[in-house]
């Protein structure tokens, strides 16, 4: 059997050097664009959730106000003359009514 001649020697642990660098250079971006699609699901779902959450204490504090206009007389009133410090007093009234104490 006759060896290769001497310049084509090593051809072959050429080629399968390269191929492997290519075939990792694939392999690493595939996975920086999974972990950076990753993130951003992870940004959207927390999004997602921050704003349903607003919504909902929007929602809540809008229950609580309209509570405490059909429970407690006279709150309405000063509901529309602007004074705040008098319906917080109205709720604290109603808590204590309620047998709860008010959060300070």
């Amino acid at each position: 059997m006759r060896s290769a001649p001497v310049e084509n020697r090593g051809v072959a642990l050429i080629l399968v050097l390269v191929t492997i660098a290519i075939l990792t250079s694939i392999g690493v971006d595939f996975s920086y664009s999974s972990r950076v699609s990753l993130k951003l699901a992870e940004n959207l779902r927390d999004e997602t959730r921050a704003e349903y959450l607003a919504r909902s204490a929007i929602n809540l504090g809008r229950l609580l106000l309209h509570f405490v206009l059909d429970s407690v007389p006279g709150a309405g009133h000063f509901l529309y003359e602007e004074q705040p410090a008098a319906v917080v007093t109205a709720v604290d009234r109603a808590a204590l009514a309620a047998g709860h104490a008010a959060d300070p």
